[in-house]
């Protein structure tokens, strides 16, 4: 099975991504591709794939050529799509030293939800709630863990401790995606 996250950016998608490690049988593809390329790699009937987009639907506007291409792969692949109220994601990100007024357009948001609007009851992504993985993780990984039939290795609420070091060495040069426990701040 092929586990696809989507969702704008700032929704959660990089947390979501390393959370997948506390599952059993789960590889994670680090990083961000599209899902043309993601849908592609090898053979994966045993274990769980998981990948994570760089755009596509679910995160953000699209041609309607784009469109047409991503709802076909889309079904291809198990999504996860990540959603967070859009205050908070098109507030400036002060902590970013390159761009302290970085933010994401409402356009890309209000694209995002529009799509899963449209095309979510047909193509039946499991929906996380950025608020929800922050308040109640373990609930969180309950549900994925029920509706992607995963098996818990460790708990949300650990993290990041069960990364492997590997990960957490390529992640800690940006501040804002330095592990940390779930909640604190960046």
């Amino acid at each position: 099975m092929r586990i696809w996250i989507a969702g704008a950016p700032r929704t959660g998608t990089t947390l979501l991504q390393l959370l997948m490690f506390a599952f059993e049988g789960v590889d994670v593809v680090i990083g961000e591709r599209p899902l043309r390329l993601f849908v592609r790699i090898g053979d994966w009937e045993e274990r769980r794939l998981v990948g994570k987009r760089v755009r596509g639907l679910f995160s953000g506007p699209l041609t309607p050529s784009e469109l047409d291409t991503e709802v076909r792969l889309m079904r291809t692949v198990r999504p996860v799509v990540m959603v967070r109220e859009v205050e908070e994601v098109t507030r400036p990100i002060p902590y970013i030293p390159d761009d302290p007024g970085k933010a994401v357009a409402r356009e890309t948001w209000d694209a995002a939800m529009d799509q899963l609007d449209r095309w979510g009851p047909d193509l039946k992504p499991v929906v996380v709630r950025y608020q929800d993985l922050l308040g109640h993780p373990g609930r969180v990984q309950i549900q994925l863990s029920q509706e992607l039939d995963l098996h818990r290795l460790h708990r949300f609420e650990d993290f990041p401790a069960f990364l492997p070091d590997w990960v957490k060495a390529r992640a800690a040069p940006f501040d804002n995606y330095r592990p940390r426990p779930i909640g604190a701040p960046a």
